[in-house]
């Protein structure tokens, strides 16, 4: 980095750090704000007050690292007490420093904010400064514009494939999934509406929306976008226990936007299969259990089934074989309908067919499930004939 730069935030850090004065705190604090939220600057008293022309503070915004970003972040938050809010002001407090969380970095102020919430032994004043300003953070429109930050990079398109995240973005991802539990652990009786499972995962999943909108266009332009961070956080989140709660807010909008579109049905079998693979199980149960109709699976999925060895497994013999659902109907509906729907996947359809008629008419097999098991099974048979044809089921015979 430039060493002026360097120089820069170091003063910038002495600066708040030190500042006792009122005028010195509101000094470095316009500084801080200019540096971090993208504004055009109509003050032309702005290099008199703080020592710094716009021109320097346009370019050391756009020089400055990720790594000096977090420091700041972190260094204002040590200030927040009563003493120093009261010498900032109400008004000067919501001026400066409320627009540095809420319209700067995106992702540093989430991840400064969320550890100075949750992982504080006490709730005290500095706590409860951050606690209302996550609270503040967490609206559509933000949310949407750090999920769009963490996407809007050439690194990623529609045909490559896997990808790592950032270490700083696999922390991220873990916080935003953890959120819910985090403060219900840290607030008890006084958590907020706001943190709660019912509220939060509808309001991230209609920012994942905005934001597979944003890549939609981006890619029908022909420009690049990464899809891999919102896969991994759909991936975790329903690891975590979200995934009906999440499901059910996107799947009415996805179903509506895959029927019209074929670039919709690349962008829906990226997020929901490029998960990591530990997670594929959490996501894909859902959305069986969900899909309306079995001629959408094909919509979301594709071919995948052919050459995603793990969904291929779950399909066609972990959640036939060996688990059950309380209401089977439309999830054994929507695999097996998925399977036989297109002549790639029939010889899919044969095989499963094949192998619960074995299970079934094994004896010793059926004394070790159990009745609900059995019946599962039986129902999923039943299904399977219905899909077959005439022709399949005489070749198949014996």
């Amino acid at each position: 980095m430039d060493p002026d730069i360097k120089i820069f935030v170091k003063e910038v850090k002495d600066g708040i750090q030190n500042s006792n004065t009122e005028a010195d705190i509101l000094k470095w604090l316009t500084v801080v704000k200019s540096l971090l939220v993208k504004e055009t600057f109509q003050n032309l008293d702005f290099s008199n007050k703080c020592g710094y022309s716009i021109e320097q503070i346009n370019l050391f915004s756009k020089e400055i690292s990720d790594s000096y970003i977090i420091q700041l972040y972190e260094l204002l938050l040590t200030k927040f007490s009563v003493e120093w809010v009261s010498k900032v002001g109400t008004e000067k407090f919501n001026l400066l420093v409320r627009p540095v969380f809420l319209q700067g970095n995106y992702k540093y102020s989430f991840i400064t904010l969320f550890q100075a919430s949750s992982e504080n032994t006490t709730i005290d004043y500095k706590c409860q400064k951050c606690v209302a300003l996550l609270e503040e953070y967490l609206n559509r429109r933000t949310l949407t514009r750090l999920l769009q930050s963490q996407s809007l990079c050439t690194a990623g398109s529609l045909s490559r494939g896997p990808q790592t995240l950032a270490p700083d973005q696999e922390i991220l991802v873990g916080f935003l999934t953890s959120l819910p539990s985090k403060m219900a652990n840290k607030l008890r009786q006084e958590n907020s509406d706001a943190f709660l499972p019912q509220s939060y995962i509808p309001l991230l999943a209609a920012s994942v929306l905005d934001n597979l909108d944003s890549s939609h266009q981006i890619l029908s332009q022909g420009e690049n976008v990464s899809l891999h961070f919102i896969s991994v956080l759909i991936g975790k989140l329903s690891l975590t226990g979200y995934a009906n709660l999440f499901v059910e807010a996107v799947l009415p909008h996805l179903c509506v936007r895959v029927r019209r579109d074929y670039l919709w049905c690349r962008i829906c079998e990226r997020i929901f299969l490029q998960v990591p693979s530990r997670c594929l199980e959490a996501v894909v149960v859902p959305l069986f259990r969900l899909i309306p109709w079995y001629g959408l699976v094909d919509k979301f999925l594709g071919d995948s089934v052919l050459h995603n060895t793990s969904l291929k497994m779950l399909l066609c013999t972990k959640l036939l074989l060996h688990r059950t659902f309380p209401e089977p109907k439309t999830t054994l509906h929507n695999i097996i309908g998925y399977l036989s729907s297109f002549h790639t996947r029939r010889h899919l359809l044969i095989e499963v067919s094949l192998s619960l008629l074995r299970v079934w008419g094994n004896a010793s097999s059926m004394r070790h499930i159990s009745a609900e098991q059995h019946l599962y099974i039986s129902r999923a048979l039943v299904v399977c004939m219905g899909y077959l044809n005439e022709k399949e089921k005489s070749a198949n015979e014996g």
